[in-house]
């Protein structure tokens, strides 16, 4: 168990790709806390991983709201000790803000930034001090393939994560944390499915050298690996999980 006696946050955990990496981590002897605007959906995964033996603690937080972001962060520390993983895994994202810009209402854009952007920055600012009481700790911020061939507001939205990822890895490597970034291609989801179709699924997979989306275990695979001490000499970074979708060097 990698994870053993760890302390855990994933922000978006109640569903989707963020359920997985709460559900993998736990598995692997973390304790996680899952934040998430839909606290029942929390509170229902914290109890099931909670039967397999490891502290689960569901967290409501809308984490556009910096004050509500604090508080759920001190509320982890005091239940946890501190925490040793970040993944800002809470997103807006689907078809409705695939859009350019001049699609999208002034609405839709802020929301866009506040939950994309200052959602990311505002967790990462928050979880400092309870990685410094631990020696350290690693942020995994989830970004997307979109962020590599940027076309549309969702894509500057995770390219701006992006860069957000390599400022916080200046500024945080003296307390030893490192940040890192996966930027996912097509991960069959339930919502990704209904949202995009099984057309656009076929046609995404057309474009792979792998030939089939990804789960979300294989996303998984990928933010394990970067919050654990197997990457130890990797911050900065963004791996590009997208199954050979656009290779270059």
């Amino acid at each position: 168990m990698e994870f053993r006696g760890s302390s855990v946050i994933v922000t978006g955990g109640a569903i989707g790709l963020g359920n997985t990496f709460c559900r993998r981590f736990a598995a692997e002897g973390a304790n996680v806390a899952v934040l998430d605007v839909d606290v029942d959906g929390a509170r229902t995964l914290a109890a099931t991983l909670a039967e397999g033996g490891v502290t689960a603690l569901p967290v409501e937080c809308d984490i556009a709201d910096e004050a509500m972001v604090t508080q759920a962060v001190e509320k982890v520390n005091i239940e946890f000790g501190g925490i040793d993983v970040l993944v800002n895994n809470a997103g807006r994202h689907l078809r409705k803000y695939g859009q350019p810009f001049s699609s999208l209402t002034s609405a839709d854009v802020r929301e866009l930034f506040a939950v994309n952007l200052f959602g990311t920055i505002y967790c990462s600012l928050a979880v400092r001090d309870g990685m410094r009481l631990r020696g350290g700790g690693a942020i995994v911020n989830i970004a997307s393939h979109a962020a590599h061939d940027v076309r549309n507001a969702y894509g500057v939205s995770k390219l701006a994560v992006r860069g957000v990822s390599a400022a916080f890895a200046h500024d945080y490597a003296s307390d030893g944390i490192r940040v890192n970034t996966v930027s996912p291609g097509l991960v069959a989801t339930e919502s990704m499915r209904d949202d995009f179709g099984e057309q656009h699924f076929a046609r995404v997979v057309g474009e792979q050298l792998v030939a089939h989306p990804a789960s979300p275990d294989d996303i998984a695979d990928v933010v394990l690996f970067l919050a654990s001490p197997r990457s130890s000499f990797i911050t900065g970074q963004t791996l590009l999980a997208n199954g050979g979708r656009s290779v270059y060097i």
